[in-house]
């Protein structure tokens, strides 16, 4: 989770391809990982990021 946190921050890759970056083709299941990880979905978080 953390290589995926640090691409969505610094990176404006689509969260399809750093979910396959980081191993999860799935881009629902990535989501479902990422929001039991963080308690915040993958799209929130980097929205929240940039502002």
């Amino acid at each position: 989770m953390n290589y995926a946190k640090k691409l969505l921050r610094f990176s404006d890759k689509s969260i399809e391809a750093i979910a396959s970056e980081c191993g999860i083709p799935d881009t629902s299941y990535f989501n479902k990982v990422f929001k039991k990880s963080e308690n915040i979905t993958a799209s929130r978080y980097r929205k929240d990021w940039v502002q």
